[in-house]
């Protein structure tokens, strides 16, 4: 009786251990993929005066800076430290709201 018992649990055990047959997709891919949302990417350079790209030969951030947007200039939030003025642009909070106010 016990090794009948025996068999009929590693039976179900190994049924248990399979897994559902896999399904083939019908659907492309493509057309899974929903529209995006515009998407925005912000290149800060810190410590880069807004006239650096014009004095400097750097064609690859002067070709994305003619063709995306380019701020001629800043007034940083205080403290004027890196991170907290990230945080400032994309969120339109100063650090006395969204409370960052240094690098570490």
């Amino acid at each position: 009786m016990q090794q009948r018992t025996l068999a009929v649990f590693a039976v179900l055990f190994l049924i248990g251990c399979t897994g559902p047959a896999a399904v083939r997709e019908t659907t492309p891919h493509a057309s899974r993929i929903k529209d995006l949302d515009p998407t925005v990417v912000l290149i800060s350079i810190d410590g880069f005066r807004h006239d650096y790209l014009d004095k400097a030969a750097a064609p690859n951030l002067q070709r994305l800076a003619q063709n995306g947007v380019r701020a001629q200039g800043m007034i940083p939030a205080f403290p004027s430290k890196t991170f907290p003025n990230h945080y400032t642009i994309v969120t339109g909070l100063y650090p006395e709201h969204h409370g960052i106010v240094s690098n570490t």
